[in-house]
């Protein structure tokens, strides 16, 4: 028998000595007085009531092997939802890991259960459990179990980041930069210096011949492999001969052996500062160096982008009060570090001698983000000046932004930012509302702390910091990432307040963050791969004509149209870097337009005039080589290219909230759609007031199903979730294939409560199909009622206006004054048809037809709306809303967009074969040759005409009589005109095929095992790849498989 301990901490903890450990905490939407039951292999080992407080245990239990099925139970007895973070697993030495399966239970469909599996349980190690709001007094659970074994597992860390996600009282500064320690530890020039790195191996497992690195400014001085047990630490020396006069930035860096599997790798490395010698005579130390600074006061500085602009500032008058953004001070600086002109320095002297005034007790004039976004460019103006100033002047500047960034890593400690702390929650170190100022505050920081490294000053107060840069830059590099990049961004890299916001700390001091520490030899593109998929997400789901998606309150034009190219030196791959150049150049504005200057934001000027090969001596312009279609945890995103006129449609499969209850829009489980160079269905953007509240409302402001008037939202217990929405949309069954892509988002469980009182709980399934030769797309909506109830259901349809926005010369219908936005008469309908009529960017009329293949009985209304989606204007249209009744609900809908002066840009549309509300067949013809046929239905019977299948959705496309794709969804077969195409002996979730030229491509998903029969009208040559899980047995034009799980086929034909 073995000994198993866990150990609880309520938001929630869970730790084990053999075995489990795990870490919640209890949130504060916790009401009532529930139950949380633990069971281990069917025995309950655990049972407490939890009333809201927060609150720590150990439990000890045995386990008689590795294999477990491990269950977290909530008995409902009048409470509220739980929330459980960082379930973490420990042996006696150290951490384990899962490997097994997680699913939910529950004792009736009404109990909610959100979590996030495989990957995302290692990365947020949350699970959301909640009795349903509708019936509070129902008698009922619901859980989550584990179904597998516990294994040994390495956890190496240099430097502890915050260890529990959610428990922010938890959060505090740690000393882990000694990690890295120096003796002599104030060493002068050609001093012989031992450099100590302190390893610890969390895990349970043994790492062995695990590589230590030691970097200098990015340059590595020293490898060394090493063993360090579970739950031990090591030491490890490096030596340098000769230390040179100047700053060092010691980065120290550990890795498993290849193939090995960490808990967490985001605490492998640790960055230190070291100062040799004159500490002034140091700068400037990271921005230019030497032969660089040399080549630009040689006259380069005339060849560099923007330079004329910043070198405005010198003229910039001087307030009693601090500049709050610092821009004045930093680009006098730099003329005068560049050209030698006094008037720049004494400019530069004066405006960083205002740091701080602004103070109002310890708030702060613009609020913190703000003052730390002004800190960090004073502190960059220090850098350019330090080596002109005279020895009282350093002094005097470094004590003043020391004292500054003193105080504000103090405040961003004990800072609240945002709605009333409910009663309940305990008094946190921060919380994260308008995460965007905390992502503008430790960026900040963390810049100013590097810049002013060094010696520090005296400071005695409470906080742990004592006046000490070191202490300074470990805290706020800590706390950028855990309240950056761990709790606001989903592991795809999706920023959870939206990319508009994004942008905004982009701008202020996002930019210059990563292009500081990249100058420090520590690039974070590298070191936390999470912000290189940040800074890729804007490019995955970019329009074709390069805006930015909109999503929560952001608009498809802002900064983040060009943030990609500052970052072109700090991707890893050469294949991204030009992808960042290219990014820019088949952007929606020229470059060194009126527009892109609109669009670049002041503060990003400086970012650029660093790029000295931005415009292309070393970096060439290249265009994605990935598939266009990208499936997100957030965003499906179908493309047929990644060319300006391409066809892009994004189905929104939002389940991570931004936090941020008011900026955080009701619009998962949308869609929107860009074809023929023009935006056709449309998110209705941000805005301003009065405009923004249409935009951001929670009724018919987005192309979504509402129910009985109301539309899937957070729930109203909960409020904006750390976890989850309530009501979340989930992507499954994508695909995607040379000719034809699907993909779904599913709302599993939306409690909608009907004006008499009566609840019900629905389920809803959009489906996207994407035949990518062609430029239309069809859509299903599928939604059930739990309950047998009837429901008025509204199909929400946004178009555009006539005269679309191109740029600030051709605004069209949209004005910077919400009154004078025209309104127009742009939307028909004729019975089950509405058609808007948009212009494209070229300035060419584009006919954008919905055709409602079922419901049969269906009403469609015409609306009127607004627009916010280009920041700064607005703008008027017109929407539809498709309504029908009925217990459970399916929309069959065709979207067809096409140039009307195009004559062979247009097809022929027939509905045939309805066979009542819920069953839809048609077929169209299409001015190119293909003949495309679309079935959808609830019954499981085989069905259809010349397309049949027992599937819910099947589609094929055909060309002279040839099979070019075909799908189908949750069935067993599909047919065309009488013969056999796939035939299975279980239910699929999914089979796509394209016949692209001589090879047959298949992509299909089975539950469990399956066995197919794949039968074509050629025969099959061989095999040129397929996926592990994958047995196939050709015979001639017949091919049998075997799959379990998803699997990919690709046959020579």
């Amino acid at each position: 028998m073995r000994k198993i301990k866990i150990k609880l901490l309520f938001l929630f903890t869970i730790f084990p000595t053999i075995c489990f450990s795990s870490t919640f905490k209890l949130l504060f939407q916790v009401r009532g007085n529930n139950k949380l039951v633990i069971l281990v292999n069917g025995k309950e080992i655990y049972r407490k009531s939890i009333n809201g407080s927060k609150w720590k245990e150990t439990v000890k239990f045995n386990s008689p092997a590795n294999k477990i099925v491990l269950v977290f139970k909530l008995i409902n007895e009048k409470g509220g939802s739980l929330h459980i973070g960082n379930i973490r697993i420990y042996g006696d030495k150290g951490e384990m890991r899962f490997n097994g399966k997680w699913k939910s239970i529950s004792s009736s469909p009404l109990f909610i259960t959100y979590m996030w599996e495989g990957n995302e349980l290692a990365y947020r190690r949350g699970i959301m459990l909640s009795p349903p709001k509708s019936e509070r007094r129902i008698e009922g659970w619901c859980g989550y179990e584990f179904d597998g074994i516990v294994e040994p597992a390495v956890n190496l860390r240099l430097c502890r980041l915050f260890e529990y996600f959610g428990c922010w009282d938890e959060l505090n500064y740690y000393d882990d930069y000694k990690n890295i320690s120096f003796y002599p530890p104030e060493p002068s020039p050609g001093d012989r210096v031992k450099i100590k790195i302190k390893v610890e191996n969390r895990g349970q497992k043994d790492a062995e011949n695990c590589k230590v690195l030691l970097y200098d400014r990015g340059k590595k001085i020293g490898e060394k492999k090493i063993t360090i047990k579970g739950g031990e630490k090591k030491e490890v020396s490096f030596v340098i001969d000769k230390i040179k006069e100047g700053i060092h930035f010691f980065s120290a860096r550990v890795f498993p052996q290849e193939g090995e599997i960490e808990t967490d790798k985001y605490d492998n490395f640790l960055l230190r500062p070291l100062v040799v010698g004159d500490e002034q005579k140091a700068h400037p130390y990271i921005y230019f160096p030497p032969e660089e600074l040399e080549e630009l006061r040689n006259g380069g500085y005339k060849k560099r982008f923007l330079y004329s602009y910043l070198r405005n500032s010198i003229r910039a008058k001087v307030s009693k009060y601090e500049e709050l953004n610092g821009f004045h001070a930093l680009n006098s600086a730099l003329v005068w570090l560049i050209e030698r002109i006094p008037q720049a320095k004494e400019k530069a002297i004066m405006f960083i001698k205002q740091a701080g005034k602004g103070w109002t007790g310890e708030r702060l004039a613009g609020g913190p983000p703000e003052v730390a976004h002004g800190l960090m460019r004073y502190s960059i103006a220090f850098d350019m000046l330090a080596d002109s100033l005279t020895p009282e002047q350093y002094n005097e500047i470094k004590k003043l932004l020391l004292n500054l960034l003193h105080r504000l890593c103090q405040n961003a400690r004990t800072w609240y930012y945002g709605p009333k702390v409910p009663p309940c929650f305990p008094r946190p170190l921060r919380i994260h509302a308008y995460s965007q100022g905390r992502y503008i505050m430790h960026a900040g920081l963390s810049v100013s702390s590097l810049l002013l490294s060094g010696k520090g000053i005296k400071i005695e107060d409470s906080s742990p910091f004592n006046g000490i840069p070191e202490k300074y830059l470990h805290f706020s590099l800590g706390a950028f990432y855990n309240e950056v990049l761990h709790f606001m961004t989903s592991p795809d890299g999706y920023y959870r307040e939206g990319m508009g916001y994004m942008s905004m700390a982009e701008d202020r001091t996002g930019a210059l963050f990563y292009h500081t520490f990249y100058r420090a030899g520590h690039n974070l593109f590298e070191l936390w791969p999470i912000t290189r998929k940040m800074h890729l997400y804007p490019v995955l789901t970019r329009f074709p004509n390069g805006w930015i998606m909109p999503e929560n309150d952001s608009s498809v034009c802002s900064f983040n149209l060009i943030f990609q190219t500052l970052y072109a030196p700090l991707y890893t791959s050469k294949h991204m870097k030009g992808i960042a150049k290219w990014v820019v150049e088949n952007g929606p504005f020229k470059i060194g337009s009126n527009d892109f200057y609109k669009w670049l934001g002041a503060n990003t000027v400086f970012s650029l005039f660093q790029l000295k090969d931005w415009k292309g001596e070393n970096i060439k312009s290249e265009k994605p080589q990935w598939n266009p279609t990208v499936f997100l945890n957030d965003h499906l995103v179908f493309r047929n290219g990644w060319d300006r006129d391409s066809t892009y449609i994004m189905l929104q499969t939002k389940n991570w909230p931004s936090t941020s209850v008011s900026h955080d829009q009701f619009d998962q489980n949308q869609f929107i759609f860009f074809a023929k160079k023009a935006y056709l269905a449309i998110d209705p953007g941000y805005g301003t007031y009065p405009v923004r509240n249409w935009c951001r409302g929670k009724y018919k402001s987005h192309n979504m199903i509402e129910v009985d008037g109301e539309k899937p939202e957070t729930r109203n217990d909960l409020g904006t979730s750390v976890f989850t929405y309530g009501e979340s949309a989930f992507p499954e069954n994508t695909a995607s294939t040379p000719y034809l892509d699907i993909g779904e988002s599913v709302i599993p469980k939306w409690e909608v409560k009907k004006k008499d009182g009566e609840w019900d709980l629905l389920s809803h399934r959009r489906t996207v199909i994407f035949p990518k030769q062609t430029d239309y797309f069809i859509l299903v909506d599928s939604l059930k009622s739990l309950r047998n109830v009837n429901h008025k259901y509204s199909f929400i349809l946004q178009g555009n206006t006539y005269n679309t926005y191109y740029s600030e010369k051709r605004p069209g219908d949209f004005s910077k004054n919400w009154r004078n936005a025209p309104l127009s008469d742009n939307l028909s309908v004729k019975k089950n048809v509405a058609e808007w009529k948009v212009k494209n960017e070229d300035g060419k009329d584009v006919r954008f037809r919905v055709y409602f293949v079922i419901p049969e009985k269906l009403k469609i209304e015409k609306h009127d709306g607004w627009l916010g989606y280009v920041t700064y204007r607005h703008g008027r249209n017109k929407f539809i809303e498709a309504k029908a009744e009925g217990k459970d609900m399916r929309y069959l809908v065709i979207l067809y967009p096409d140039l009307l002066e195009d004559e062979n840009d247009d097809g022929e549309i027939k509905v045939v074969d309805i066979k009542g509300e819920n069953y839809g067949y048609a077929t169209l013809f299409l001015k190119n040759g293909f003949v495309d046929y679309i079935l959808s239905k609830d019954s499981e019977e085989e069905s259809g005409k010349d397309l049949r299948s027992d599937g819910e959705i099947a589609f094929l496309r055909e060309k002279d009589g040839n099979v070019n794709c075909f799908c189908f969804l949750r069935g067993k077969c599909i047919k065309f005109k009488g013969k056999n195409l796939v035939i299975s002996d279980k239910k699929l979730d999914y089979c796509v095929v394209s016949i692209d030229g001589d090879k047959y491509i298949l992509k299909a998903s089975s539950e469990g095992k399956s066995k197919l029969i794949i039968v074509f009208e050629k025969n099959f040559k061989n095999v040129i790849r397929k996926s592990k899980n994958l047995k196939v047995n050709i015979i001639r034009n017949r091919a049998e498989l075997e799959i379990e799980g998803k699997a990919e086929l690709e046959l020579s034909i």
